[in-house]
């Protein structure tokens, strides 16, 4: 007796395909007809790339003569996929035994299902820029490879894309039909323009050619970048991270999203050159001062926002650049209209008005070391979270943890948090200043004092009439910054 199986089609539990190592799942259903009584066929379905969801073997009989074959695609690493698509045609085949006797009078037809490959490698897609921004260095300008790639894409999930090379197109100082001789190369996955003229200065739009790779495969895209070329000393940051200053005039540019570490050594004799340091990231980066002492320089913002140190001795400056502009002093978490004292070993100084939105009139000041606020006299009863309708105490148990971690090197505080885990604004943290938050939670001796800081995470103690910028009122004592943002409770 010859039964009769037909295979109907594949459906999917999602979309139309299975993806290797992946939950989805394909199934179908086998039908037999014609089976007679008393007898039992056995179905063995088998497809190397399939892992079986049902039973691989299945039972027919009259009365049981359907069954449903269920496989979810195996994770291999094999390249089976399109180029292009990464799908590929699985099959699954039948065979039927009888008392475990293959019967070779049935030829069933296979089972085609649709796989997606996880192991083929897409070439990415490049994506032309246009950036208009100048980007501001020295004798050679680095245009970082994150900038070109941020709008490349990959079809692989997870996908590194770095520049691999570029070639130049063009490169016309703007607002002019000169040519501008120079090279262009890839360092680090970065491109970096070097004109010729080793003394040129000014704008420079440049039009270059670059593959992106993902490590294998490549495509080409074009980008129009527009270059600012300023007086000073080239500096190249190495694998360290590390700069230390020389006493030429350098325009010092940090790496994104990269830990730099600016270092200026005292020098012996002479004087360290002013310097400028532009994409310095607050709480990533480090600001080092070798061989200087707190009484060494001082910390303001100039007019434009930008966070000056001025080392006394040798007449040097570092300026931090701002993000922006600004042209107000801003007090950021001051959203009534108040006063912010300034303090010098526990006697105000000064006193600076600022308006609801917390824009004050700077004031020369020559030296203070703390502040406070007029209107809030009892921090567990004026400071809440910002956003929050309840004043909570911006100073407990969880701070002193947090100084404790990092005086022991566990977890190093940076910026806003390490200028709130100095408590007794000293210039650095140690036991005291757990002591300090100890006896302030306990109610012997409260803080109320806060530290003015930049955009930078520098302290500032002192202030020019023109200081502008936006700067914080940092709370000592708040070591995890939980209230790094606060409002004020009346």
């Amino acid at each position: 007796n010859i039964a009769n199986f037909s295979v109907g089609s594949v459906s999917y539990s999602s979309g139309t395909n299975v993806e290797e190592g992946k939950a989805t799942y394909a199934e179908y259903t086998i039908t037999a007809t014609g089976i007679a009584d008393g007898q039992t066929l056995t179905l063995v379905s088998t497809g190397s790339k399939f892992e079986f969801i049902s039973d691989a073997e299945v039972n027919f009989t009259k009365d049981s003569n359907t069954a449903t074959v269920k496989v979810k695609a195996k994770e291999n690493s094999d390249v089976d996929g399109d180029a292009s698509t990464a799908l590929f045609d699985g099959v699954l085949s039948h065979k039927i035994y009888e008392n475990s006797k293959l019967l070779t009078a049935y030829d069933l037809a296979d089972a085609t299902v649709k796989v997606k490959d996880d192991d083929v490698n897409f070439a990415p897609v490049a994506v032309d820029d246009t950036i208009t921004t100048a980007i501001e260095g020295v004798k050679a300008i680095t245009i970082p490879g994150s900038t070109l790639t941020a709008n490349d894409t990959d079809a692989n999930a997870g996908a590194t894309l770095t520049v691999s090379s570029a070639s130049k197109t063009s490169a016309v100082k703007k607002g002019t039909s000169v040519d501008v001789p120079g090279d262009i190369s890839t360092v680090g996955g970065n491109v970096i323009f070097t004109p010729t003229d080793t003394d040129f200065l000014g704008e420079v739009t440049v039009v270059f050619n670059y593959n992106v790779s993902d490590g294998t495969k490549t495509d080409t895209g074009a980008a129009t970048v527009n270059l600012k070329f300023n007086e000073g000393t080239q500096v190249a940051i190495g694998d360290s991270g590390k700069h230390t200053s020389t006493s030429d005039i350098e325009i010092i540019t940090g790496r994104a999203s990269a830990a730099d570490e600016f270092i200026f050594v005292k020098p012996d004799t002479g004087t360290l050159a002013s310097d400028i340091i532009k994409g310095f990231e607050v709480g990533t980066d480090d600001l080092t001062l070798t061989g200087y002492d707190l009484a060494d320089y001082t910390v303001t913002t100039d007019a434009s926002g930008n966070s000056l140190v001025t080392l006394s001795g040798d007449t040097g400056t570092i300026t931090l650049e701002a993000e922006t502009s600004s042209s107000n002093l801003d007090f950021k978490q001051i959203s009534a209209s108040g006063s912010v004292e300034l303090y010098l070993s526990g006697n105000k100084v000064e006193t600076l008005s600022a308006n609801s939105s917390g824009v004050a009139a700077a004031k020369a000041v020559a030296a203070y070391d703390s502040a406070k606020v007029s209107n809030i006299s009892d921090f567990s009863a004026n400071l809440a979270v910002d956003g929050g309708s309840a004043a909570t105490d911006p100073i407990t148990l969880g701070d002193v943890l947090a100084q404790l971690k990092h005086i022991i090197g566990m977890t190093p505080l940076k910026a806003n948090a390490a200028a709130a885990a100095d408590s007794n604004n000293s210039g650095t943290i140690d036991l005291a200043d757990v002591l300090a938050n100890l006896k302030h939670i306990i109610g012997m001796t409260p803080i109320d004092t806060f530290d003015i800081v930049t955009s930078h995470g520098l302290i500032t103690d002192t202030m020019n009439t023109d200081s502008n910028g936006e700067v914080s009122l940092v709370i000592n004592g708040d070591a995890d910054q939980s209230h790094a943002d606060w409002d004020y409770i009346a």
